[in-house]
């Protein structure tokens, strides 16, 4: 674990926790349709997004809520000489 507050942490993505990061993308369908033009994502999508990010040096991380232990959220960021916030999604 990464960081943990009262009901929320947060940890590294791993392979187990695609789907239910495909439901997070696929449940902020505006964002979908206006920076990518498209109403959802696939599983094979993430896969390939999750490793086009790292491939590039950031890291993925997933919001849990710890009462429920599901995936509520995902982060990507970057750091280092330049520090870059990518993406923060809730479900």
């Amino acid at each position: 674990m990464i960081f943990e507050l009262r009901d929320f942490c947060i940890d590294f993505v791993g392979d187990k926790d695609i789907n239910a990061i495909v439901e997070v993308y696929n449940s902020n369908k505006y964002f979908l349709v206006n920076h990518m033009g498209k109403d959802k994502v696939r599983y094979e999508w993430v896969l390939e997004e999750l490793e086009n990010m790292r491939k590039v040096g950031f890291y993925s991380c997933k919001v849990v809520e710890k009462s429920s232990r599901k995936i509520k959220g995902i982060i990507e960021f970057k750091i280092g000489e330049e520090t870059y916030l990518s993406l923060l999604m809730i479900h």
